[in-house]
C-alpha cells in the first residue's frame, strides 16, 4: 500500500510497508528501524515484546519531541514502564501497529516536527 508522496526533499519517509518490509524513501528494509527524518538506522528488535527501557536508547539520542512505536502488524500495548521513560523527560509517547506508526510518522514528518519512530517490522 502506498501511504505517502515525498514532499521534504532530504528527508526520510515511509513509501510503503507490508509486514516484513518497509520501503523508506528508495531503500528497502527487511528488519526493524528507527527512523526521524534525517536519520535511519537498524533497531534490535525482533518482536514487541523485545522492546524494553534499553531498546529506547538510541531513540533517546536523538532527542525527540515525539515517539511513535509501531508494536508489528496488530498494535500490542508495552509495559507502561517502558513509556514511562519517555514520558519523564517529557517526550510525546504513542504506540501503534506498525502501519499506522509509519502513517502517523509521515504526517508528522512532514509537518516539520522533532519525531522518531521505532518499527518493528513483523
Amino acid at each position: 500500500m502506498q501511504l505517502s508522496e515525498d514532499q521534504t526533499p532530504g528527508s526520510y519517509l515511509v513509501k510503503q510497508y507490508v509486514p516484513g518490509e518497509i520501503r523508506i524513501n528508495d531503500q528497502c528494509y527487511i528488519q526493524s528501524i528507527i527512523i526521524s527524518p534525517h536519520e535511519i538506522f537498524p533497531w534490535d528488535i525482533d518482536t514487541y515484546e523485545s522492546i524494553e527501557n534499553n531498546s529506547l536508547k538510541a531513540i533517546l539520542n536523538l532527542n525527540p519531541d515525539i515517539v511513535i512505536l509501531g508494536t508489528g502488524a496488530t498494535q500490542h500495548f508495552l509495559n507502561p514502564k517502558i513509556t514511562a521513560v519517555l514520558l519523564e523527560r517529557k517526550i510525546g509517547v504513542e504506540v501503534m501497529d506498525t502501519h499506522a506508526a509509519c502513517r502517523t510518522y509521515n504526517l508528522l514528518a512532514s509537518e516539520g516536527r522533532n519525531v522518531v519512530a521505532g518499527l518493528v517490522i513483523r
